[in-house]
């Protein structure tokens, strides 16, 4: 049985997408190819009965929260533990830069990106995938059968929560693929019979669907 489909939503596009710059806890707006995406989104969930839109409460994931639940007459949950990997003194740098800037951290996350520390007050793969995941897991269980739960997130956010659905180690990560301005789509079901009793069952369905634009 389904107990939950949850969409799980890349923000719109901005422009240091655009740049290649570590996005973390900057602040950063949509720009102009962003919104047409949210729209575009938006459009895509009209006609479905959406139970919740919960939202990282950074501003680019906020906006295209707010244009996908405005057609549903929802509010956005603003989830700080939905906000984007803490990139500490890399957040605004262009990532080519990473090596050269931070040599030491660059060889330990080529070697292990899941215990690697963000340098100057960054946090780790793993310490994201906690917060990510705790989110998910309370959705799903606080939510009735066949919901449909649209969360906005972020790349690395979102990387985190499939790695853990699917079993997948976090050095697995670059093997998916989440562009911005897309969604996807994880189903929960109820634990297996012949598994632990407790523990929801997990299949990701659908990855980096884009909708199409009208501009």
């Amino acid at each position: 049985m389904v107990v939950v489909n949850l969409y799980l939503v890349r923000h719109g596009e901005t422009e240091w997408n655009r740049e290649g710059r570590a996005q973390g806890r900057a602040d950063v707006p949509l720009n102009e190819a962003g919104i047409a995406q949210s729209q575009a989104l938006a459009s895509t969930f009209a006609s479905m009965n959406v139970a919740a839109v919960m939202s990282s409460s950074s501003r680019r994931a906020t906006l295209t929260a707010e244009a996908i639940a405005t057609p549903h007459s929802l509010d956005v949950i603003p989830e700080d533990d939905l906000l984007e990997l803490n990139f500490g003194g890399l957040d605004g740098a262009p990532l080519r830069d990473m090596r050269e800037m931070f040599p030491d951290f660059f060889e330990h996350w080529t070697r292990d990106p899941a215990t690697a520390q963000f340098p100057d007050g960054g946090e780790t793969l793993q310490q994201l995938q906690d917060r990510t995941w705790a989110v998910v897991e309370s959705v799903a269980r606080s939510h009735d059968a066949q919901d449909n739960v649209i969360i906005v997130s972020h790349a690395f956010a979102l990387y985190s929560i499939m790695c853990r659905a699917l079993g997948m180690p976090l050095s697995n990560y670059g093997r998916l693929r989440i562009t911005p301005g897309t969604y996807s789509l994880l189903i929960s079901r109820a634990p297996n019979v012949i598994g632990p009793a407790d523990e929801l069952q997990w299949a990701l369905t659908s990855l980096n669907v884009a909708p199409a634009r009208t501009d």
